[in-house]
């Protein structure tokens, strides 16, 4: 796919912005650098990312924002976010059961492989994948967000937790493979 040109990350970063404003989350004093911020990020996102993005997921937007940020350093990487998205009714054979929804977002540098071990990570933590969605930066990060149920509470504390002690393990698999 192309890149993002200027012209269609300011449009997209104005999308962004104006929902942002709308929705009262805005501190006038950061508009211009929060518009520059959203320019810069859009430009480094495949023009999918503004697809996906531009349909009313200002906030998301943002958290992408920050996992980016966060994962410039070194030392944070991989960065993992989670959060409770929604409940939904789903029937089994003979009633009707809530299913909670999750999101889980990882950002790391990208590599070969990446999606098949994040998709192994998130399995292993008993969870179902019902979405994925992997975006490639143009500067080597990768940005991978999953849709899972499986975990039964709304609160996603415990959720982060139990990915991260996953995280620990796979990293130092990946060091030991490294070394080998």
């Amino acid at each position: 796919m192309a890149p993002v040109t200027e012209e269609e990350a300011a449009a997209a970063a104005e999308r962004i912005f104006e929902r942002l404003a709308e929705s009262g989350g805005l501190l006038q004093q950061h508009d211009h650098q929060l518009q520059r911020q959203l320019r810069l990020h859009f430009r480094r996102m495949p023009a999918r990312y503004l697809v996906d993005m531009c349909g009313g997921k200002a906030e998301e937007v943002l958290i992408h924002l920050q996992l980016l940020a966060d994962c410039a350093d070194p030392a944070n990487r991989p960065v993992v976010h989670a959060r409770f998205l929604l409940t939904i009714p789903s029937s089994s054979s003979s009633s009707i059961v809530r299913v909670r929804v999750h999101e889980i977002v990882f950002v790391c540098l990208d590599k070969p492989k990446l999606l098949s071990q994040l998709s192994a990570l998130v399995s292993e933590v008993g969870l179902n994948i019902r979405e994925a969605h992997v975006y490639s930066t143009l500067d080597a990060f990768s940005l991978s967000v999953f849709l899972v149920d499986g975990w039964n509470k709304e609160e996603a504390g415990g959720l982060l937790k139990a990915i991260k002690e996953k995280v620990i393990v796979w990293l130092a698999d990946q060091m030991l493979r490294a070394t080998d």
